[in-house]
């Protein structure tokens, strides 16, 4: 009688701490999966805003390049059509 006893006392605990265990590790991952959304929205908005800068940018150049192939500097400096 007296082992059964033991086994008994002994599977409780074992069962509800490996119940807490993996209850704790859920949770944790549940956490760190919402931050992850987080950080991925963040770093969504801020290539948007690099994606706009780098537009930006691309249709300024284009705008001067084709300034500059309509009209070059002369030497005495004024500006003549190409």
């Amino acid at each position: 009688m007296e082992p059964l006893f033991v086994a008994a006392i002994a599977f409780w605990p074992a069962v509800f701490g490996t119940g807490f265990y993996f209850v704790r590790r859920y949770i944790r991952a549940v956490e760190r999966r919402a931050g992850s959304e987080v950080a991925l929205a963040t770093l969504s908005e801020r290539l948007l805003r690099v994606e706009e800068a780098l537009e930006a940018t691309r249709t300024e150049t284009v705008a001067a390049r084709r300034g500059s192939r309509l009209y070059t500097a002369s030497p005495c400096g004024t500006l003549e059509q190409s």
